[in-house]
């Protein structure tokens, strides 16, 4: 959060009924360092502008599923990424995913999810992405960072292939 959205943020949430902010859970799986910096700095940040974050560190996603069946959580950070949305969203946005413990829906995103689910093949991109908009706009998801790629190697390893941005790393296809 840039300094100079504070106080379009404050204003904000007084809109929304918030005018010293509020008291908010955020669940996390604590499965690597980065996460849980990230989730500590989202807290700071947030602070700024009157909301308390509470953070809980869960160390498996075993454990996570089951702290939010509990519903006891707001929100939820978690790394996620790697598939279509299309594929992610039974398990993040529908009524009856593990990570809408609420059950929550909005008429725009199952509108929306309707249309992309039932686009001919070169349009579901684009409905993908106005989905992803929604998903946003009725608060599904907060992006709070997002990575490119990650790419890695060890010494000596031969023959990684080439492969375009977002797709899948063959690891049968490694030899070294």
């Amino acid at each position: 959060m840039c300094s100079s959205d504070l106080a379009k943020a404050k204003q904000l949430l007084a809109q929304a009924g918030y005018p010293h902010g509020f008291t908010m859970n955020l669940e996390y799986a604590a499965l690597e360092s980065q996460t849980q910096e990230m989730v500590q700095a989202f807290a700071q940040q947030m602070s700024a502008i009157g909301v308390t974050v509470q953070l809980k560190a869960e160390p498996t996603i075993t454990a996570l599923a089951s702290d939010l069946s509990t519903a006891k959580y707001a929100a939820v950070s978690l790394e996620w990424g790697g598939q279509p949305m299309f594929l992610q969203a039974g398990e993040c946005w529908l009524p009856t995913s593990v990570l809408n413990p609420l059950h929550v829906t909005t008429a725009s995103f199952m509108s929306q999810f309707k249309a992309a689910s039932s686009a001919p093949p070169s349009q579901v991109n684009a409905e993908m992405a106005k989905l992803a908009t929604v998903t946003v706009q009725d608060a599904y998801t907060v992006p709070i960072a997002q990575i490119e790629s990650v790419e890695f190697a060890g010494p000596g390893m031969k023959g990684l292939p080439d492969q375009a941005p977002g797709g899948h790393l063959n690891l049968l296809s490694l030899s070294g």
